[in-house]
């Protein structure tokens, strides 16, 4: 199976114009953490930097969630400091990682930057790459703890529930929700399945690398 991304002309102009301010490509890059699209395909979900090519004035802190309208090509910044973003199914809400109360954490709000809601208390761990459930529910995420052993947790949208379900010693990273309520995520370099209520993983055969997300219908993973 091949895939083929084409940007158009209105995108490429929105994603030009996330630039931080008027300076010269040789000052200064923006770089891409993740993007996400909306369900009816209209909008997108990107976070981006301004850096230095050299990475020498590199912040987490200047990382920017934005909304970008592809119809009128306007930008609305959600989000400071956060490096991925995601949304709901509704699209009423946003699932995006923060620094605010001086600690990581995964918060929700609206598409319009209002109605912030913390929903992690890691106690000096870091989650990242919240990813919401079809029903949108829970929200599935990875806790890093600095020891290269990140375990697979999922949380309550109303930010109940915690819960770890790894509960092992590997690498365990960018998980997404797959077909028939499993997880997907990656071990390593390898891209693994399993239930959502825990259990064996099965290694998905023919695949590699750090990232997996299903198609809509279950029947492709890319």
């Amino acid at each position: 199976m091949r895939l083929r991304a084409r940007v158009s002309p209105v995108a490429a102009a929105v994603l030009a114009g996330l630039s931080f301010g008027p300076v010269s490509a040789q000052e200064t890059q923006i770089g891409f953490q993740s993007v996400e699209w909306s369900l009816d395909g209209k909008r997108l979900l990107v976070t981006a930097i301004e850096r230095k090519p050299d990475y020498s004035d590199y912040d987490p802190e200047k990382w920017r969630l934005v909304l970008v309208d592809l119809e009128s090509g306007a930008l609305r910044r959600i989000e400071t400091g956060a490096t991925t973003g995601c949304f709901s199914p509704d699209g009423a809400r946003i699932a995006f990682v923060g620094g605010r109360d001086g600690a990581q954490e995964i918060w929700t709000v609206a598409p319009d930057g209002s109605g912030a809601k913390r929903l992690t208390h890691s106690e000096g761990a870091k989650p990242f790459n919240p990813a919401w459930s079809p029903d949108g529910k829970e929200v599935l995420y990875y806790l890093e703890k600095g020891d290269q052993k990140d375990q697979v947790w999922i949380i309550g949208a109303d930010g109940a529930g915690a819960t770890n379900v790894t509960h092992d010693e590997e690498h365990n990273i960018f998980p997404g929700w797959g077909p028939k309520g499993r997880l997907v995520f990656s071990v390593k370099d390898r891209i693994v399945s399993m239930p959502r209520a825990g259990g064996p993983k099965t290694e998905i055969k023919g695949t590699s690398g750090y990232w997996a997300r299903v198609s809509p219908d279950g029947s492709k993973i890319a």
